[in-house]
């Protein structure tokens, strides 16, 4: 029986954990490290607007936070394994 989905030749094969954590972690690090270049040209992410709300050592703590944790987040995720 095929569904739409192999008819498209879509992979129907869900995203492991490792995969999913790979995503978060680029897409925490680029905002951290996005948010500091783009603090420096006196702009920043609507999201993060609020962080420096209570004061400059929480929002660089912030930035610096994001950048780090999402960066080692990218780096521990195990790469996506082919198929064979």
């Amino acid at each position: 029986m095929f569904c739409a989905a192999a008819i498209a030749g879509r992979d129907r094969r869900q995203n492991t954990g490792s995969e999913n954590m790979k995503k978060w972690g680029g897409t925490l690090f680029l905002f951290g490290v996005g948010s500091i270049v783009l603090y420096y040209l006196n702009m920043e992410f609507i999201v993060l607007a609020w962080i420096d709300h209570w004061g400059a050592t929480v929002g660089w703590t912030i930035r610096i936070g994001l950048a780090v944790v999402g960066g080692l987040m990218w780096l521990l995720g195990k790469p996506a394994e082919k198929p064979a």
